[in-house]
């Protein structure tokens, strides 16, 4: 209407946000793949280095996903918008137009002539260029190298077990890489949060960063410099053209299109740089120890110079490459900032708070009113306590045990506590000052050990309320070590009809045969659970 630009209705915000439901759905689903040996390896989840909670952390990796996926949409309605302006004969168009012309870019050839929704469309179908560099590195050309037999895509648990392949665009591909790259385009953060901080924790050679810095490159240019960056530059200068008359209205739509694209656009010169710097330094640090050859390289260089030369070379045309992507993050700077920043910020700081608050806890329903006025949201800690035969002082005790006396139940298991000690930690703690009272304990005894498993309340409304159900359970056995088990007791968290949990430690034989027995025997007592909401393990 107007000379304003073309503007979509709002009722799309809502439905997109419904349709937003399923794709975070599965890319939960995706996530617990990757979790545990991400966190076996990297031992927390960090942010810019630090580590925080893991509802910190997830709340933040999954409004990046969540801005992910807005990117994604909004660059699509952002075509529609243009089309529509230009189908219309929309004096938005024109002046658009007349800011191209007499712009650096109006010099040069079918770019400087060309309407608002063709330059458009260009943008949005550079797209396609991440599309074809995702199958380029997932999908398989060869049999798996060790078994030559076909890709097993199951989950494999045995030892040396990981499928090994090549692909169009990697030799001797892996499993994980490919679904980080499929992640990637599926704008997963959560699942491709911690991707490099696990593939460079272990011992990590010069020949993988070698041959990873000119992947990551291409995957720079393909993704940000000639997808990103100029839709981000496109629509700047459509708002930038649409508010040279002052008396149009501000385009919010454009600007919030511009804000999400701007902190995805940060978050990927942030991390690109980051890795690729990492994986220069690591092979840099290689290559100029003496004792390295350039037989170490596997066929990949034939000198150390030779591999320096090109290495050097794919970094400074990164760098380059992010000269340009950064022209087009400086010129969005004032826009989205001005624009929604403030408020998407009054937005986010609330939320992160409130996920950093109940994300360690267990929310319990309640039908009757009388207790939905209580606190509905319960904290369990779970202690694996495995220090040897070395006992804790009573502080060391107080202070694992109760912390900052925020959870309403704690689980201790004492897998192998010394046959002469005579109390618990539980017992230690609690006669120390601890602010909880024992509402179960039990013991196995072994040759050497003795195993103890202490369920403690917080004293007060909470002891009242929370109880044991039924007796300890031990299971998932190992067959050659007794005492390598699983040990659980029920607890009920609340009054009658409230939810059940098992409160289980777990301690697995390391042995292969006996450690798959135990897993055995655990699936099938977890497939047997019943009357129950669910089981926290610690072990």
């Amino acid at each position: 209407e107007g000379d304003e630009m073309a503007k979509y209705p709002f009722w799309l915000v809502p439905l997109w946000v419904i349709m937003l439901l399923y794709p975070l759905k599965l890319e939960i689903q995706v996530l617990k793949y990757p979790i545990v040996p991400h966190l076996r390896r990297c031992s927390a989840f960090k942010i810019f280095g630090y580590s925080v909670r893991f509802s910190v952390w997830f709340t933040l990796a999954i409004m990046m996903s969540v801005m992910g996926h807005s990117s994604f949409v909004t660059n699509g309605v952002f075509l529609a918008k243009a089309w529509k302006t230009d189908n219309c004969y929309a004096p938005a168009a024109d002046r658009w137009k007349k800011n191209m012309t007499q712009s650096v870019w109006g010099g040069i050839p079918l770019i400087g002539t060309a309407s608002l929704s063709t330059l458009a469309l260009i943008v949005w179908m550079t797209t396609f260029l991440q599309l074809l560099y995702v199958i380029g590195i997932s999908y398989p050309v060869s049999p798996d190298h060790k078994s030559e037999k076909p890709l097993n895509y199951e989950v494999q648990f045995e030892e040396g077990a990981c499928q090994k392949y090549d692909t169009l665009l990697v030799a001797q591909q892996h499993h994980g890489p490919a679904l980080q790259g499929l992640a990637e385009f599926s704008r997963m953060a959560t699942v491709t949060f911690n991707h490099w901080t696990y593939r460079t924790a272990k011992s990590w050679h010069c020949r993988s960063a070698l041959k990873e810095i000119p992947r990551l490159v291409m995957k720079f240019l393909a993704f940000y410099c000639l997808a990103s960056g100029p839709q981000l530059a496109i629509q700047v200068s459509t708002v930038n053209a649409a508010t040279t008359d002052h008396s149009i209205s501000y385009d919010y739509q454009s600007a919030a299109s511009i804000f999400i694209n701007l902190m995805m656009a940060l978050k990927a010169l942030y991390t690109e740089t980051a890795v690729i710097w990492r994986l220069w330094c690591r092979a840099e640090r290689d290559m100029n120890q003496s004792t390295f050859t350039a037989a170490q390289f596997g066929g990949l260089f034939e000198t150390i110079d030779g591999a320096k030369c090109s290495m050097r070379s794919w970094v400074a045309f990164f760098a380059l490459l992010v000269l340009c992507f950064m022209s087009c993050i400086i010129a969005s700077f004032a826009w989205a900032i001005i624009s929604i920043g403030l408020c998407v910020f009054a937005v986010v700081v609330p939320l992160l708070a409130v996920f950093a608050y109940i994300g360690g806890s267990i929310i319990v329903g309640y039908n009757e009113s009388v207790h939905r006025e209580r606190n509905v949201n319960w904290k369990v800690r779970m202690v694996n306590w495995k220090v040897g035969m070395q006992r804790p002082s009573e502080a060391e005790a107080v202070c694992v045990v109760s912390d900052d006396a925020s959870a309403s139940v704690v689980f201790i298991c004492e897998m192998e506590k010394p046959r002469d000690a005579a109390k618990s930690a539980a017992h230690i703690a609690v006669a120390a000052g601890a602010p909880y009272k024992i509402l179960h304990e039990f013991q196995e005894e072994y040759k050497k050990y003795v195993v103890t498993v202490s369920v403690l309340v917080r004293k007060g409304p909470d002891a009242e309320c929370i109880v044991k159900v039924g007796e300890p359970q031990g299971f998932c056995r190992s067959p050659v070590r007794p005492h390598k088990a699983c040990w659980a007791q029920t607890v009920r968290l609340g009054p009658e009809g409230s939810a059940v949990l098992h409160l289980v430690g777990a301690n697995m034989d390391p042995h292969d045969e006996e450690f798959h027995a135990q897993l055995d025997q655990m699936d099938m007592w977890l497939n047997g659970m019943t009357g129950v909401e669910g089981a926290l393990f610690v072990g």
